[in-house]
C-alpha cells in the first residue's frame, strides 16, 4: 500500500473531536442494535471494547478543552490574522489548541519567542487570542482557571477577590517574572524587604496579611492598579452605620445583639 505524503498533516483539536465524536455516536448505535444478539464473536467484541475506551477517554479530554467553543469559521480567521506574526503552522496549531493567554505560556509554544516577537508584538498576538478564540465554558470558568493558577503560584487570594482583579493579578505576575522577580516565592522577610525597598509601607507580614501585600508589590513593581472595578470603595458610601450599643447587650459586626444579663 502506498501512502501520498501530501495528504499527510496535523489535525487541529476540533477536527480530532469532530472525528472522535462521530466515531463514538457510531459504536453506541451498533452496541444498541446489536443488544439481545447470541453467538456474536467473542475476540472481536473484545477489541470493540478496547477500543471504545480509548474513543470515551479522548472524547472526555476534548469536551474540556477549547476546542469545543470552535467551528471552522473562528478557526480560519484566526490563521489568517496570526499570518502575520510569522509563525510556524504547527505553532498556530498549537495557539488554536491551547488557547494561551499569558506571555509565559507563549514562550512554551513558540520557540525562540523572546527574538522572534517584540513585547508589542507579544500583547498584540495575546489580544488576538482572546478575542478571537473563545474560553472553554465562557468567562466563568477562564476565571476558575485563573483563580486556581494564582494559587498554585503560590498567591495569597481574598475569596472576594474579583474577576478583574484576578485577571489583573495574572498579568502583572507575567511582567514581574520578565523582570526577575518572582513575588508568591518570597517569605515574610524577603516580601516586606522589597516592599519596603518600593517605598510601600508594610506592617508585619503574617497569613492575614500577605495577600495584600503580595497584590501591593506587584502594583509597586508594574507601576499600575490591580484592582478591579468590583472591588473599589467608595469612601462617601455612608450606607453602614455603626449600631448603638445597647446597656444590656453586645453588638457584632453583623448588628445583630446578643443578651446578657449583669449578675
Amino acid at each position: 500500500m502506498d501512502f501520498q505524503r501530501d495528504s499527510i498533516r496535523p489535525l487541529s483539536n476540533y477536527e480530532t473531536y469532530l472525528v472522535v465524536k462521530q466515531i463514538h455516536q457510531t459504536n453506541n448505535e451498533r452496541d444498541v442494535g446489536k443488544r439481545g444478539k447470541k453467538g456474536q464473536n467473542r475476540t472481536l467484541e473484545h477489541c470493540n471494547v478496547g477500543l471504545n475506551t480509548v474513543i470515551y477517554g479522548a472524547l472526555k479530554y476534548l469536551e474540556q478543552s477549547p476546542c469545543v467553543e470552535q467551528n471552522p469559521d473562528i478557526i480560519t480567521q484566526f490563521y489568517s490574522e496570526a499570518k502575520k506574526f510569522e509563525l510556524k503552522k504547527n505553532e498556530i496549531l498549537q495557539i488554536i489548541n491551547l488557547r494561551p493567554t499569558t506571555p509565559v505560556e507563549l514562550q512554551l509554544i513558540i520557540e525562540d519567542s523572546e527574538t522572534r516577537l517584540t513585547e508589542t508584538q507579544s500583547n498584540e498576538l495575546i489580544e488576538l487570542i482572546r478575542t478571537l478564540l473563545p474560553p472553554i465554558g465562557g468567562s466563568n470558568h477562564t476565571n476558575v482557571l485563573n483563580e486556581v493558577m494564582l494559587k498554585t503560584y503560590g498567591y495569597h487570594l481574598n475569596p472576594y477577590t474579583s474577576k478583574e482583579t484576578i485577571t489583573n493579578l495574572l498579568r502583572l505576575h507575567s511582567k514581574a517574572l520578565e523582570k526577575g522577580i518572582d513575588v508568591p516565592k518570597m517569605n515574610d522577610h524577603e516580601l516586606r524587604s522589597k516592599l519596603n525597598q518600593y517605598n510601600v509601607a508594610a506592617g508585619p507580614v503574617i497569613n492575614y496579611t500577605r495577600a495584600i501585600y503580595q497584590r501591593k508589590l506587584l502594583e509597586a513593581i508594574n507601576n499600575e492598579n490591580s484592582e478591579g472595578a468590583d472591588d473599589e470603595i467608595d469612601d462617601d458610601e455612608d450606607d453602614f452605620h455603626t449600631p448603638p450599643i445597647p446597656d444590656d447587650g453586645i453588638v457584632t459586626r453583623s448588628g445583630k445583639t446578643f443578651l446578657y444579663h449583669a449578675q
